[in-house]
């Protein structure tokens, strides 16, 4: 297992719909192992090896769990929705990493009390 290829992948963002970065890292391990990466017009990745017809396909997601902010509160709190499907209950006290023009963020989720 090549443990640097794979934490790499790990921190390469990649919500749904912005998998880009990912389908990089993954073609360029793919171009070092003498295999030339296509992408199709919905941003799959695949490699063509041999003629005829397919034999095996090998399929996984390039994306993760991603947020979009959709507005930033004057205390600092974000509001966002989902991207995707998930369930924003399992997400209090993780980690996060915000994703903007102006660079990586790093964050954690928490909620307001209730009053």
């Amino acid at each position: 297992m090549d443990v640097h290829l794979l934490s790499r992948l790990a921190r390469t963002l990649g919500p749904p719909g912005f998998e880009d970065r990912v389908r990089a890292v993954i073609a360029e391990e793919l171009a070092k192992m003498g295999y030339e990466a296509k992408t199709d017009a919905v941003g799959n990745l695949y490699v063509t090896l041999g003629s005829g017809r397919p034999l095996l396909v090998l399929a996984a997601h390039m994306d993760e769990v991603g947020f979009l902010v959709r507005h930033v509160e004057d205390s600092g709190f974000l509001r966002v929705v989902a991207l995707g499907a998930s369930a924003l209950r399992s997400r209090r006290a993780t980690r996060w990493s915000r994703w903007a023009r102006g660079g990586t963020f790093r964050g954690s989720w928490g909620r307001r009390p209730r009053t």
